[in-house]
């Protein structure tokens, strides 16, 4: 799972395993960002295109290294 948060003016997004609910990883915006269909093209900060319409498995059922045996 992902969680957002929003503290002193910073955005935090991390991983979070949908189990336990420990974090897992601190992630980008560009690790979540999904393309939706328009003809507005994203990049991500090393200058690659975007083109995933949605989040990888990974990304939506986590599970950390204690949850996972």
């Amino acid at each position: 799972m992902i969680k957002v948060q929003f503290k002193d003016g910073q955005q935090i997004i991390k991983k979070i395993c949908n189990h336990c609910g420990c974090d897992i990883s601190d992630l980008e915006i560009e690790d979540i960002m999904v393309k939706k269909p328009s003809d507005m093209r994203v990049y991500d900060k090393n200058g690659n295109e975007i083109t995933r319409t949605e989040l990888p498995k990974e990304l939506t059922d986590c599970k950390c290294e204690t949850c996972n045996d």
